[in-house]
């Protein structure tokens, strides 16, 4: 059973409450803002994992899943592989769920029009970018408690023969 406490839960409403403002309204400055937070925790939790000895089981496995999803879905190299990944898709029902605009196929604007940063597909853009940015908070979680898992104790079944009762 995992135990987590006060000030965990109240970090974690806070994380969810700016991903929540983010979603609500996707601008440049959100998207900004949701990455660098990303970036931030995924980094502190990998010097968890190096520094801290005793306690580097969630850590390391929350840093790991964290840096691949982020590593694949904001790096240029995998730029082709983002839609292929089912949590695309779960991002886009998101966009057309929460704002009207977005619920039609959305096209680039026209680079020499005036009015670019009111456009539905920067709109989209900055949505997609928050929404894999708590994506990748959410599997490094995941591939957390699954380092966790992986990790526990063995039960009596697993004992050899060799092995006194």
């Amino acid at each position: 059973m995992f135990r987590y406490s006060m000030r965990t839960l109240l970090m974690v409403v806070l994380v969810l409450a700016l991903f929540s403002a983010a979603l609500g309204n996707p601008t440049d400055s959100w998207r900004r803002v949701t990455i660098t937070l990303t970036v931030v925790v995924v980094f502190i939790a990998t010097l968890l994992a190096v520094v801290n000895r005793s306690g580097r089981t969630f850590p390391l496995g929350f840093a790991m899943a964290g840096w691949l999803y982020f590593l694949l879905t904001f790096n240029s190299t995998f730029r082709d592989l983002r839609p292929l990944l089912l949590t695309d898709p779960i991002v886009e029902r998101c966009a057309a769920v929460l704002h009207v605009d977005l619920r039609e196929p959305v096209s680039p604007p026209d680079p020499f029009d005036a009015s670019l940063k009111d456009h539905p597909w920067y709109k989209m853009c900055y949505f997609g970018d928050i929404g894999h940015c708590l994506w990748t908070l959410i599997l490094a979680t995941i591939g957390g408690l699954a380092a966790i898992w992986l990790q526990r104790p063995t039960s009596n079944k697993s004992r050899t023969r060799d092995q006194p009762h």
